[in-house]
């Protein structure tokens, strides 16, 4: 991992050269050549600064002096190939005071190393192959030390080494190897500032670690992922840093007086102990995205928290409650989101999200459904359910259908995506209080096919952009809403669209004279219980392939004669239960037929003039009407059928001769007067 190390700080030095001087007037020198001898540098008396990075064959001389040089501040040799200091390796550098060897194959300091190097002040030994130094686990004399950067020696460990640093302010181990912190570890660095030990595998941290280290202000324990649990006691931290780990339970600051700045992340954090923030009275800073908290904290309410400029709540599973109004309109006077995660995304910010009536919002940390054994189905039925995060899927790759019924409080948000799921096929929410589909709704479910939205509060569809990003949908039902407005080009880019269900919403109307829906492709339409009052030549035109067509129980009076034409593939015609006066259109033209339901009108007329049609094909009509369930129209039919054949006294054969010549005449008027609007309404539609 030390060819990954990135190095904290770029030295940029020249060479610099006297014009007209000699070596002894170079201060600084970055040199490419390996040091052959000690006293190679000895003429170079004014040298401050030595740069020998970068020659990965280099390494210092077993037990011999590495250099000699009375006024050597500054030694750098990152990237090189030193494994081992020895003791009387850096012995004659009296003046050293910068030792920067990063990134090299180190893995032995004797523990006298720096016995000669009384001003030495700053250590960056990082993205090595250190482990306890030495089999003292000890270094010594290093008095005057005051940074030590060991990051990337993935096998050191804090706890099992005695650095003696007492003037020691910073102490840099990211990507090292401490489990534990006790109140034992850090006793030999009591002047002890910052500590940073980030992706160290901690285990275990003690209440009482920092008791000793009474001048640490800055600590930084991020994505140590075993770490569980942090209630530190210190006196003097200002600013604690634990994102990314495995924190859980309660997070009490109670006893850390001076802290500013607290930043817990991406942890399992499910409750704060609010009485704490009590004993903060400096507090600026708080980040509390993506834990587990579900109650919008009551100190936004009840702690005045004057300095407090900065609070995250992303991305925790909150729930609504009576306080959360009264806490995002405080949380929004005080102008709290400063630099949050989410601030750009609006869509995470709870306070734009986070309703506040009785319910339960739902989220992908925190799972309540219930899984299918085929591991196909999601069930979220019946949960009280008012949000629900849209990621809440976006793991569960093999999931095909989602039940979201009878979830009676909640409703789509506007300009929020429902879900994200590039797998789920059926979607139903049945029964909930939608009131409007948003183009944003099901913009990340490309894979939908049926959808079920039946028993809501939809009252318009005026979009035809609703389903654009569902190139794939089949079914749609939207039966039981309160519907009184479908725009006609609202289906119209569903290619694959066959089925729609619009029954029960007793408000949905069509005008005369244009079309209901364009859609080449539906297939089955149901619209049973509607507030259609008449099928004239324009209202099925924009449906050519509608194979079945179920329009029971409206307030049709009168099937025009040209009001099926377009329909040339219709197979079922449902139209029980309407106020028909008059059936004009020629059965014999609808070859495909083969079940109209005309039952169930009351003031139906089979004497009217304009149902001529039905007794010239009485045979027929019979026929058709046997595959419905409200047979009072056939029986009606027959009666007229045997009155007819009783008036006439026609012989069988002579009957069924006049009644042949009658359909075939008419056949022939119809193909005469119908051929040329047919094809100049057809190519308008294409054209459309």
């Amino acid at each position: 991992m030390a060819n990954q190390h990135s190095i904290h700080i770029q030295w940029f030095l020249t060479t610099i050269i006297l014009i007209g001087g000699t070596s002894s007037d170079i201060t600084c020198l970055v040199t490419k050549h390996p040091i052959i001898n000690e006293t190679m540098y000895k003429a170079y008396r004014s040298l401050y600064t030595l740069d020998m990075s970068n020659q990965t064959g280099f390494k210092f001389p077993i037990d011999q002096v590495m250099l000699i040089h009375d006024g050597l501040s500054r030694y750098h040799c990152n990237n090189c190939g030193v494994h081992s200091i020895y003791r009387v390796s850096l012995s004659k550098l009296p003046q050293l005071t910068h030792l920067m060897l990063e990134n090299n194959t180190l893995e032995y300091i004797h523990p006298d190393a720096f016995e000669y190097n009384t001003r030495l002040g700053k250590v960056n030994l990082a993205g090595n192959q250190l482990s306890t130094f030495n089999s003292e686990a000890a270094i010594r004399h290093i008095s005057s030390l005051w940074k030590l950067d060991l990051s990337w020696n993935e096998q050191f460990d804090l706890h099992r080494v005695d650095l003696q640093g007492t003037r020691l302010m910073f102490f840099t181990c990211n990507h090292c190897h401490t489990t534990i912190l006790n109140r034992t570890t850090l006793t030999s660095m009591p002047k002890l500032s910052q500590l940073y030990l980030s992706n160290n595998g901690m285990e275990q941290i003690d209440d009482d670690a920092l008791v000793q280290a009474k001048y640490i202000q800055i600590m930084n324990v991020d994505e140590n992922q075993n770490l569980q649990r942090l209630n530190l006691i210190s006196e003097s931290i200002k600013k604690l840093s634990a994102k990314e780990c495995n924190l859980g339970g309660t997070l009490n600051t109670s006893k850390l007086p001076m802290l500013e700045f607290i930043n817990v992340r991406k942890n399992k954090i499910n409750w704060l102990y609010e009485h704490g923030f009590m004993q903060n009275t400096v507090l600026n800073g708080v980040l509390l995205n993506d834990n587990l908290i579900e109650k919008v904290p009551n100190f936004l309410l009840d702690l005045p928290l004057n300095g407090l400029w900065r609070l995250c709540l992303d991305r925790n599973p909150l729930q609504p409650g009576f306080q959360v109004d009264a806490a995002k309109d405080l949380y929004a006077a005080k102008k709290l989101r400063n630099n949050c995660l989410d601030d750009a995304n609006h869509l995470h910010k709870f306070e734009n999200y986070l309703p506040n009536i009785n319910g339960k919002a739902v989220y992908k940390k925190s799972p309540i459904h219930d899984l299918s054994s085929d591991g196909l189905t999601v069930d979220l039925s019946n949960r009280n359910i008012v949000y629900i995060e849209q990621d809440y899927l976006v793991d569960n790759e093999n999931v095909k259908k989602v039940l979201f019924n009878d979830n009676h409080s909640f409703d789509f948000q506007q300009n929020r995506v429902f879900l994200k799921s590039s797998s789920i096929e059926g979607l139903s929410l049945k029964n909930c209080s939608i009131t409007t589909i948003y183009e944003a709704t099901f913009k990340e479910l490309h894979n939908l096919k049926y959808l079920h939205l039946q028993g809501n509060k939809i009252q318009f569809i005026r979009s035809d952009s609703l389903f654009k990003n569902n190139p794939n949908i089949l079914f749609i039902s939207l039966a039981n809403n309160k519907l009184d407005f479908i725009a006609a080009l609202a289906f119209q880019k569903l290619e694959k669209l066959e089925i729609l269900q619009l029954d029960w919403n007793e408000r949905l109307s069509n005008k005369a004279n244009d079309p209901f829906l364009l859609s080449k492709s539906l297939r089955k339409l149901s619209c049973r219980h509607c507030r259609f009052e008449w099928l004239d030549a324009m209202t099925l035109v924009g449906l050519p392939n509608l194979l079945e067509l179920n329009l029971e129980h409206n307030n049709i009076a009168i099937l025009d004669a040209n009001s099926l034409q377009w329909t040339t593939q219709l197979k079922y015609l449902n139209l029980h239960y309407n106020h028909l006066l008059a059936f004009e259109p020629n059965i014999n033209q609808l070859s495909r037929l083969k079940t109209l339901c005309l039952g169930g009108s009351p003031i139906f007329d089979l004497e009217h003039p304009k149902n001529q049609v039905l007794v010239d094909n009485i045979q027929k009509m019979i026929q058709l009407d046997k595959g419905c369930s409200d047979n009072t129209f056939s029986k009606e039919l027959d009666k007229r059928y045997n009155k007819v054949k009783n008036e006439t006294k026609l012989h069988p054969k002579i009957e069924h001769a006049s009644l042949m010549n009658f359909e075939k005449s008419s056949a022939e008027c119809f193909r005469t007067n119908m051929a040329i609007p047919l094809l100049l309404c057809f190519v308008d539609f294409l054209l459309f």
